[in-house]
């Protein structure tokens, strides 16, 4: 804040002194335009954030409706993408046992 007529400023008569005190009265500023960028860079880093969850929640939405289409009722009972994978992952282990019909490879 500027200081107007009214106020009484008390300015040392030296160079030194005023010199001093301007270096102290810019470092301050540089100090206040250094907090005000971070707190500035930190709504931007929340805004960011919230933006990302949002994106997460649609995609696991999207995910969630893709799996009830590709794999109908049974993905209904599945309460966790964990049981999902397992099922998927016996579903391999199932394939790979069963034998291969040499004719098909012709």
């Amino acid at each position: 804040m500027l200081p107007t007529e009214s106020d009484s400023v008390h300015l040392p008569e030296d160079n030194q002194s005023l010199k001093a005190r301007i270096d102290s009265l810019l470092r301050e500023r540089d100090e206040q335009k250094r907090r005000a960028s971070e707190q500035q860079r930190s709504r931007e880093l929340q805004v960011r954030n919230q933006e990302l969850q949002v994106e997460n929640l649609r995609l696991q939405l999207a995910l969630d409706r893709y799996q009830k289409w590709y794999y109908g009722p049974r993905a209904d009972r599945l309460p966790s993408s964990g049981e999902m994978a397992q099922m998927l992952l016996e579903f391999a282990e199932a394939l790979e046992r069963k034998p291969v019909n040499p004719v098909l490879l012709r």
